[in-house]
């Protein structure tokens, strides 16, 4: 273990053959927990049987696993999989290049960046934006004050309210409430066991349906069914489906593009009467 005036640096030496760490001065044992007054970096991958506490920020060049709480005062940065028993508490940025696990609660103030899939045994609490590469599994409610992308599928138990934008590429299910106050996107299916509300509307049957390559732009445009009509979201549009074919008719007459959108708002225009 290296010493400088701002930071740990532990190395392979610090830890033992099943990769536990081993250095007990660093264990406060009135607090139970491992205690580090700096910066930490570790140059492998790292075990710690306790929970542990660092004042400033984390680097992992490994995989790091924590059989007890973590609390981070500054960022963290893990280069492969974090699996933590209880919760986490990251008041910087968190990014991870393989997976999360979070076997307790997790809130983090600043951003998140998860390269890989994430799991969440119990709530989630984002102060910031929220990307994740893989898919998401979340056993609590999710708060998010950012934007949200997530490029697999969604899983919330509980409910879910996002302040920002929300994108999600695969199929999401949610047996809460959902509550968002941006825009959202999402490609495959959505299932909402609630109550769902987005950008004031509150959402009613199947919530949307999304028709992709369709139009001048060779684009997706989602259709919100709500208890005030249906709201479609088609590029920088976001209008009821009547204002939406005042837009459409136009700009396009009767191009192909016209008669593209129309035969669209005669389906969804269908598919809506009959939740109704």
């Amino acid at each position: 273990m290296k010493e400088l005036k701002d930071k740990y640096i532990f190395s392979k030496n610090d830890f033992d053959k099943q990769n536990v760490f081993i250095k007990k001065e660093f264990f406060n044992i009135k607090n139970n927990r491992y205690e580090f007054n700096k910066s930490i970096i570790i140059n492998c991958d790292c075990i710690f049987n306790e929970s542990i506490y660092i004042e400033g920020h984390q680097v992992i060049k490994g995989s790091q696993y924590v059989k007890g709480d973590q609390f981070i005062k500054g960022n963290q940065f893990i280069k492969g999989n974090q699996v933590i028993k209880g919760n986490q508490v990251i008041k910087g940025y968190q990014y991870i290049e393989g997976n999360q696990v979070i076997k307790g609660s997790q809130y983090v103030k600043g951003n998140q960046v998860i390269k890989g899939s994430q799991y969440v045994k119990g709530d989630q609490f984002i102060k910031g934006n929220q990307v994740i590469e893989g898919y998401q599994s979340i056993e609590g409610y999710q708060s998010i004050e950012g934007n949200q992308s997530i490029e697999g599928y969604q899983s919330i138990e509980g409910y879910q309210s996002i302040e920002g934008y929300q994108s999600i590429e695969g199929y999401k299910f949610i047996k809460g409430n959902q509550v968002i106050e941006g825009v959202q996107h999402v490609k495959g299916d959505q299932f909402i066991k609630g109550k769902r509300t987005l950008n004031g509307y509150k959402l009613i049957g199947r919530g949307s349906i999304t028709i992709n390559h369709i139009g001048s732009r060779n684009s997706h445009a989602i259709f919100y069914f709500t208890t005030k009509g249906i709201i479609v979201l088609c590029g920088c549009q976001f209008c009821t489906i009547k204002e939406f074919k005042k837009l459409v008719t136009k700009k396009h007459k009767n191009n192909k593009y016209y008669i593209e959108y129309n035969e669209a708002i005669k389906y969804i225009s269908a598919i809506y009467k009959n939740i109704k």
